[in-house]
């Protein structure tokens, strides 16, 4: 049996191959897939933002269009009140002139 001292060491056969160690392709690996990372952030925030630009012009286009619908929706509703309001009325007087006629005639 030869002392550990003289057993030759697995990490010292790592060091002296033409690969580099495990640990330092993990570095590696990891290094690239943040620099693709920052890439990917920094061309997707600038189309983020044209797309949040396209969102908002969207919106700001669907409330010109609701609020010229409210006005419209709101003048139909203020003349169908009016006509409810003066066809209620027209029938009221004329249900009581034909139940006074009709006492009248009875």
């Amino acid at each position: 049996l030869k002392p550990f001292w003289l057993k030759p060491c697995a990490k010292a056969q790592a060091y002296h191959s033409s690969d580099p160690p495990l640990h330092t392709r993990v570095a590696m690996k990891a290094c690239f897939a943040l620099f693709c990372a920052l890439v990917a952030m920094v061309s997707g925030a600038q189309v983020q933002d044209r797309k949040i630009s396209e969102v908002v012009r969207l919106l700001q286009s669907m409330l010109e269009t609701a609020k010229a619908e409210g006005d419209t929706e709101r003048n139909l509703y203020a003349k169908y009140k009016c006509y409810c309001d003066t066809n209620e009325a027209e029938k009221t007087t004329l249900i009581e002139e034909l139940t006074q006629e009709k006492t009248t005639l009875i």
